[in-house]
């Protein structure tokens, strides 16, 4: 989840904020809900105890294209990806993002969509304005509660490391927002595009370990079938 994501709570100026307030009531609904399951606030996105960050995991091989996968087209940066027929494409900001961010899409199990879902795959488009996709990350990582005035993405990067995906050169690293008030590790991946011009992000997270898996293969499969 990269970012905003859809908060019934008001509209925060910040997508960051924006998405730990759901998070945090996707943590409560959970929790109260659990049915003999272990509390959502004790699992990382890997389903592995939270007290531990789990490095990210390489892509897996591209999938197979189907007719019954969709194909969502971007013509302002010439891009396109596929993702399954039971998912949906919506666009979860709610106010302005921060400079240098350019769009964020989010893709969701349409019987999540009206809601707080268990897990989604977000993915975002950046300009590039540094000399190295790692230093790139490093220049955007800020303190937890960064005005929008400072072009700040991820408050709390861990295991960064260099990963081939969609037969790029890109970067894979954890956000841990444990340290900033959510119990969630997003799992993130990016890459440079249109003559390195621009950074693709795409990352998946999950509250639950019984969702954890099925999202994360979803995840690497649909950034596979980037194209730009």
């Amino acid at each position: 989840m990269g970012r905003s994501r859809r908060a019934d709570c008001g509209r925060p100026r910040s997508f960051r904020r924006a998405l730990r307030a759901m998070l945090a009531i996707v943590a409560v609904a959970l929790s109260l809900s659990a049915c003999g399951r272990v509390p959502a606030a004790s699992i990382s996105p890997s389903g592995s105890p939270s007290a531990d960050s789990t490095p990210s995991t390489p892509p897996s091989p591209s999938p197979s294209r189907t007719a019954e996968w969709q194909t969502y087209t971007d013509p302002t940066y010439g891009f396109s990806l596929s993702y399954p027929p039971t998912f949906v494409l919506d666009n979860p900001t709610t106010g302005p993002l921060t400079p240098g961010w350019l769009l964020e899409r989010r893709i969701v199990d349409a019987q999540f969509v009206s809601g707080y879902p268990p897990g989604d795959i977000d993915f975002g488009i950046y300009a590039f304005d540094s000399a190295t996709l790692d230093g790139w990350v490093r220049q955007h990582t800020g303190p937890c509660g960064s005005p929008n005035s400072k072009e700040f993405y991820w408050d709390n990067v861990v295991n960064l490391s260099p990963v081939t995906v969609a037969s790029r050169a890109g970067q894979a690293f954890d956000w841990d927002q444990r340290s900033c008030g959510t119990n969630l590790v997003l799992h993130e991946t990016v890459f440079l595009f249109r003559n390195d011009t621009y950074v693709f992000r795409l990352d998946w997270w999950a509250s639950s370990a019984d969702y954890s898996g099925s999202i994360q293969t979803t995840g690497q499969q649909v950034i596979q079938t980037f194209v730009g």
